[in-house]
């Protein structure tokens, strides 16, 4: 607790005598009644308000053309108001493969975080590489081909947040 008697703590919590415990954090302050001092939690937990993935908890799925996608952030798809409406998620291109051309109907934002490409965006060739980020407009037509022997994996952002209406297959 802080110099105020109050503040985030954590400890550790176990739901059942069988289950792991796991790491917890909660809201406490100090109140004092009657001469005797108390910690009272708050009922505010910090997964309540902070949302924390691991790459690793993510499922991947198969996209059209040969990209695979997991969903780092969606407020979609997640059980909380979190007052935001743009998604993240990490991506995977194979060497040799290709991401099937498409139609971006928002906004996105590539960070390419390893390997080396093509993306095409309506026609135009931009060579990819580690460390870059690139702005594709609404509207465009995309598709991203990895040109070396690694993996091709990047983030994409999208505003607002990744829908099934959001892009259109043109094979």
């Amino acid at each position: 607790m802080g110099e105020k008697g109050e503040g985030w703590i954590e400890y550790n919590w176990q739901e059942t005598k069988n289950s792991e415990p796991f790491r917890e954090c909660t809201f406490v302050k100090k109140a004092s009644s009657r001469g005797k001092t108390y910690i009272v939690g708050a009922d505010l937990y910090l997964e309540d308000y902070i949302v924390c993935r691991n790459l690793e908890e993510c499922k991947y799925t198969d996209e059209p053309g040969d990209l695979q996608i997991a969903e780092l952030l969606n407020p979609a798809s997640l059980d909380k108001n979190l007052n935001l409406n743009c998604s993240i998620a990490h991506s995977i291109v194979e060497p040799g493969k290709n991401a099937a051309p498409h139609l971006v109907k928002n906004p996105e934002i590539h960070y390419i975080l390893e390997g080396q490409g093509m993306l095409y965006i309506d026609g135009i060739s931009v060579e990819i590489r580690s460390d870059q980020l690139i702005y594709i407009p609404a509207g465009s037509v995309q598709a991203t081909y990895n040109t070396g022997d690694t993996d091709l994996k990047f983030l994409i952002i999208n505003q607002p947040a990744r829908s099934e209406n959001s892009t259109e297959i043109l094979e």
